[in-house]
């Protein structure tokens, strides 16, 4: 994309013969969307043209590219881009405790330590409520709450594969906000 796109430029972002086809034809420019920690200005909407035929909307943002893309239920949202989204802070303790916690599930529930495996669901509940959520990507925040939801559930249920499933599932949503945290005293 040019770095001053106008209404009616047309890209074809991805294009492999016969595999994918892809032409997006700008609609709007400049406008204000909503990104990963808040407002994002001087998006560019644009009218995506698929192999089939078919068409949806693809929202491109400054300092992340693609934003979102897709319609009638098959949507791709980015939930965080480094660096354009870091949060320049230190990484809550918690992320550390969760990841830890999500990988002694996976053990308990393999092992069928349901005693194990509710203790540790309970404390990783108990430490995801107490994550600072200011200033967090809402998308990644909303995946870790569900993952533990269904983790206390697949554990109530003593459901092996579910319980690791979505004790995987907290983990990757640590390790997504620990990406995005920058610790300002090493900036790393």
């Amino acid at each position: 994309m040019p770095s001053t796109p106008k209404v009616g430029d047309v890209f074809r972002p991805e294009n492999i013969l016969g595999v994918v086809f892809e032409e997006v034809r700008v609609k709007e420019v400049g406008k204000t969307v909503q990104g990963p920690r808040g407002l994002i200005a001087g998006a560019i909407v644009a009218d995506e043209i698929h192999l089939d035929g078919s068409h949806s909307d693809k929202v491109f943002t400054p300092g992340r590219g693609e934003l979102s893309t897709g319609s009638d239920g098959d949507t791709e949202v980015l939930a965080v881009a480094v660096p354009a989204d870091t949060l320049t802070a230190s990484e809550p303790s918690q992320l550390q405790t969760i990841s830890a916690a999500a990988l002694g599930i996976v053990g308990a529930v393999q092992g069928r330590d349901w005693e194990a495996a509710a203790a540790i669901t309970k404390r990783i509940g108990s430490v995801t409520s107490s994550l600072p959520r200011d200033g967090q990507p809402t998308l990644v925040i909303a995946r870790l709450d569900d993952a533990v939801a269904a983790l206390t559930r697949a554990v109530r249920a003593r459901d092996v594969a579910r319980a690791g499933t979505f004790a995987i599932a907290a983990g990757q949503s640590t390790l997504d906000l620990r990406l995005a945290t920058c610790d300002s005293s090493t900036g790393r």
